[in-house]
């Protein structure tokens, strides 16, 4: 579950209700509920804890709100309301729910959450029926709820595709919500560069770049030959890590610079993260890409280095490396 993304998990589950929400009552735990009250099902509890996961969110102590879409649905999520209400122990019970919402609505719920929190919390308590808690019983009037959330002047857009949001009231900043696939698309950067460096280390010292004979080593296959067209093309990868390493980092910050602004994020700045998000994510897979090349061709290499008195092996690894560069 954790290299799958937002649209793909999404796309397979479905949400039993329109709402569930995670509370408990007054002696009975924690528990995941749709709608009214009735008891979630197994797939709405991988769905909840998915989408709360996949975001960072950590528990549901603290208040936050995200904003996701995928597939052309809207979802919406917010944890850690306080409900005016105590466990037996005298412990305060809180009140965490995702929703989904068409397009109109999702940027409304959001921002109300974001600017309205004391607001939303009072709405909140008003829909839970305080007598069934104390019985142990949950009844909650959603419709009610997710009514008045909708009720907002909203001053940003609907989010575009493959871009979510989140806000933690600590830090009243909102931010792109990182998935563990991006994180694992990061690491993957810097092991291109990491790779690189080893390479240059083995490769570049032992041969001098203005020493190459060009036509030589593109019409032989002998072994020297074959290790320049290798040093030549992990020469051009280098300029080109370099130059979308600087696409990435271009992007990156004019969307960081854009999100400090918290709650604060206009229409304006949401129109530029729609153009800037996917221009950061584009870096991102070229980046990959290079990656991904840059081993492929380190593993050349090594088979190269094994088999230099081979000559039919070093013809094959002479031709990929071609095929590698005609590509290029």
């Amino acid at each position: 579950m954790q290299g799958a993304n937002f649209s793909d998990f999404l796309r397979r589950m479905k949400m039993s209700g329109n709402f569930l929400f995670l509370t408990r009552t007054k002696r009975k735990d924690y528990v995941l509920r749709k709608n009214n009250g009735d008891y979630a099902d197994d797939n709405d509890e991988k769905f909840f804890n998915y989408i709360k996961k996949s975001s960072g969110i950590k528990g549901t102590e603290n208040p936050f709100a995200l904003l996701i879409k995928s597939e052309g649905k809207f979802f919406v999520m917010s944890g850690g309301i306080q409900t005016g209400l105590k466990d037996y122990s005298g412990t305060r019970v809180r009140l965490t729910f995702v929703m989904n919402a068409d397009e109109d609505d999702a940027g409304k719920i959001f921002m109300h959450i974001v600017n309205g929190w004391e607001e939303i919390e009072k709405i909140m308590r008003s829909c839970l029926d305080v007598k069934a808690f104390d019985e142990d019983k949950i009844i909650f009037d959603f419709y009610k709820f997710t009514e008045a959330l909708k009720d907002y002047d909203n001053k940003i857009s609907p989010l575009p595709s493959g871009s979510n949001l989140k806000w933690e009231k600590s830090s009243n900043k909102i931010i792109p919500v990182k998935s563990p696939k991006k994180k694992k698309v990061k690491k993957y950067i810097f092991a291109a560069v990491l790779i690189f460096i080893f390479s240059a280390m083995i490769i570049f010292a032992n041969y001098p770049r203005d020493t190459v004979n060009n036509n030589n080593y593109e019409t032989s296959t002998d072994y020297e030959s074959v290790r320049w067209n290798i040093y030549d093309i992990l020469w051009n990868m280098k300029n080109e890590l370099e130059a979308v390493s600087n696409e990435y980092n271009d992007a990156f910050n004019k969307i960081k610079e854009i999100t400090r602004a918290g709650g604060n994020i206009t229409r304006s700045d949401l129109e530029d993260l729609n153009l800037l998000m996917p221009e950061r994510d584009r870096a991102k897979e070229k980046l990959n890409k290079i990656s991904a090349d840059i081993t492929y061709i380190m593993s050349l290499s090594e088979d190269l280095g094994v088999s230099s008195n081979d000559p039919e092996k070093v013809t094959s690894i002479d031709e990929k490396i071609k095929k590698i560069k005609a590509e290029k």
